[in-house]
């Protein structure tokens, strides 16, 4: 691969994924900010969303299925990634913890 196509495929790729990086919020702004950013997502975008608040990592999961949102799960650690794709309904996981 020449590097002209790989850096087009780079810019590609940059153009549609985009990261929310919420770790440093709380809710209810998480997840206000995780809405805006759903509605705002073009179609074949896909946005990850980086949570560690204990109350948005249960509640914008929630929320998305609410609303029939598909996502997947990519990390659940010390943060919890969600990834929202249109093509992810076959793999859609759900991150439902048990209310305290």
């Amino acid at each position: 691969m020449s590097v002209l196509m790989q850096t087009q495929l780079t810019q590609s790729l940059q153009a549609s994924l985009q990261i929310l990086d919420l770790r440093q919020e709380r809710c209810p702004m998480a997840m206000v900010q995780t809405k805006l950013a759903v509605r705002a997502r073009l179609p074949g975008q896909v946005l990850r969303v980086l949570l560690s608040d204990q109350g948005s990592r249960r509640d914008v999961p929630r929320w998305l299925d609410k609303v029939a949102i598909p996502y997947r799960i990519l990390e659940d650690g010390e943060w919890l990634t969600l990834q929202l794709a249109d093509n992810d309904y076959e793999e859609k996981e759900r991150h439902v913890q048990p209310d305290p």
